[in-house]
């Protein structure tokens, strides 16, 4: 079967064009997340240790927590209070792929935890 002039056109020059690298199937380049670096950092948590507002303690660990283990954003989502162990100051959470993962807790998220979780057990006792 004989290919048409213009399809050989075409497909010569398609190999023209993979050969100068400009294959289609190239990677497309995803930008590099860019990361606080340690003064940024400590004013964030200056800030939020200021916080008065309802949610300030709860945003204060959040950022503490994914600052200080190098959780993913879902696994925090995901989080519970059965994942955390006070005792051996971990954190049990369940990644991608539905790997589990068990993280070190950093000492100044420790007394943050503490803290939440006697603020959770005042508001559910019954009167």
């Amino acid at each position: 079967m004989k290919q048409s002039p213009k399809h050989c056109r075409v497909k010569r020059k398609l190999h023209e064009i993979r050969l100068h690298g400009w294959s289609s199937s190239s990677k497309i380049r995803k930008k590099l997340p860019v990361y606080m670096n340690l003064d940024e950092l400590r004013k964030l948590f200056h800030f939020l240790e200021k916080g008065k507002r309802p949610l300030a303690l709860r945003n204060h660990l959040l950022f503490k927590l994914l600052a200080t283990t190098g959780m993913r954003r879902q696994e925090l989502v995901d989080l519970k209070w059965e994942q955390v162990n006070l005792e051996n100051n971990t954190i049990r959470v369940e990644g991608k792929g539905k790997k589990e993962r068990l993280l070190p807790l950093h000492p100044i998220v420790i007394p943050l935890f503490h803290l939440s979780k006697s603020i959770i057990r005042l508001s559910f006792t019954p009167c």
